[in-house]
């Protein structure tokens, strides 16, 4: 099979082959004991709790919302806190690039992964997770083609990570400013996410046009700034709804909408489902 490219890095010209997926809620056995699933590969992906996946050679700590994988074979124990329990959303798969995934990706979302490709990550699974997992050859290829659009958005922010270290040293003065424009624009907006924000003001604070910090933010990130506010706003919002002190009012306006109607529209555009139903189902 002649494998094709992504980025640098070849795969094989196939698709995993998901075995099962489904949510689970963890028994103490899973924190106690040291277990390993045969041939098959674990992503897991916290939908309450932390887990601290315990495996031989380190330790992964993943909250709500986060991925974390098993490579097949591997012991390994899942640690939780038991008062405070823990539900996975689970995919359990097969992959001929799965060595070659792991030795450049890691166990875990890289860090530096972007918001908008995180939320992407996580409606992927929380479409898998709506599903029904049917035995019909279209429903394995389903699950096979989102799984690999998950397993591709991390390659990608992983491959991304190791080329921004080696170029780091040869930044031209161009590319440091605009870097540092970056930062500088998401440092403001993670601070004012909750109020009114425009373009303009935010041009104004960094003391540039507004023209050219929506070309930089755009040219350097494949997405807007507003697209980084609003999944900025989206993930505050999940975590507010999960935890269940606040109404979809309230949370509207915590995270900077006036009106809570848009507010769902947008929600709901963003995560698959309106913010009532998400409340509801925490």
């Amino acid at each position: 099979m002649k494998p094709k490219p992504i980025g640098k890095v070849f795969f094989p010209a196939c698709m995993p082959e998901v075995h099962h997926y489904g949510v689970t809620v963890y028994d103490s056995f899973w924190a106690k004991n040291f277990h390993q699933s045969f041939e098959r590969v674990e992503l897991l992906h916290v939908l309450k709790g932390h887990l601290d996946l315990v495996l031989p050679d380190r330790r992964i700590r993943v909250g709500p919302g986060g991925v974390a994988f098993v490579p097949s074979g591997m012991k390994h124990r899942d640690e939780f806190d038991f008062d405070e329990g823990l539900e996975v959303f689970m995919v359990v798969f097969q992959w001929d690039a799965e060595k070659k995934f792991f030795a450049r990706a890691g166990y875990a979302l890289p860090d530096t992964m972007e918001p908008p490709a995180r939320t992407e990550i996580r409606m992927i699974l929380d479409r898998m997770r709506a599903d029904d997992c049917g035995d019909s050859e279209a429903d394995r290829l389903v699950a096979n083609v989102r799984l690999l659009g998950v397993l591709t958005l991390i390659m990608r922010a992983a491959g991304a990570k190791r080329s921004g270290r080696r170029a780091a040293p040869q930044e031209s003065y161009r590319e440091r400013k605009r870097g540092m424009l970056m930062r500088r624009a998401r440092d403001y907006v993670e601070k004012h996410y909750a109020a009114p924000v425009t373009l303009e003001g935010i041009a104004r604070a960094l003391n540039v046009s507004p023209f050219y910090l929506s070309h930089v933010f755009s040219e350097e990130s494949d997405y807007s700034l507003f697209t980084y506010l609003t999944t900025l706003r989206m993930e505050k919002a999940r975590a507010l709804l999960a935890g269940g002190r606040l109404n979809v009012s309230e949370v509207a306006r915590a995270v900077g909408y006036d009106d809570s109607s848009y507010f769902s529209k947008v929600f709901r555009r963003h995560c698959g489902k309106p913010p009532k139903d998400y409340a509801l189902c925490r």
